[in-house]
């Protein structure tokens, strides 16, 4: 694959919740077409890590989707559509105007 000078090859998301000016949550997602970026990030081919420090800590490695690669384009983009396409029901019960994930009951995906 080519990717052309001057475009970006992996968006990094980090969402920090804190308290007292200190994080005490945070999500780090990475988006990637290639592994080789510049800087270099320390990333996986596939698959989730999930961290936590504390009392009990916890370093939990999902290794890989059980999708083959060719259906993945089919399967994952789904994933991250359940939500919204279950809160229409509730967004369209609500009054009008802006309605935030606070003013909606926890939306649930219901699959099949």
């Amino acid at each position: 694959m080519t990717i052309p000078a001057g475009t970006v090859g992996g968006p990094r998301v980090v969402v920090s919740g804190l308290h007292q000016g200190k994080p005490l949550l945070r999500f780090r997602s990475n988006w990637f077409v290639t592994e080789d970026l510049d800087p270099h990030w320390d990333l996986r081919a596939d698959g989730w890590r999930v961290t936590m420090e504390g009392d009990t800590p916890l370093d939990i490695i999902i290794i890989g989707f059980p999708i083959p690669v060719d259906e993945r384009q089919l399967t994952l983009p789904r994933l991250t559509e359940h939500r919204p396409v279950n809160a229409i029901p509730y967004v369209c019960a609500a009054p009008p105007g802006i309605a935030t994930t606070a003013d909606l009951p926890q939306v649930i995906a219901r699959l099949g």
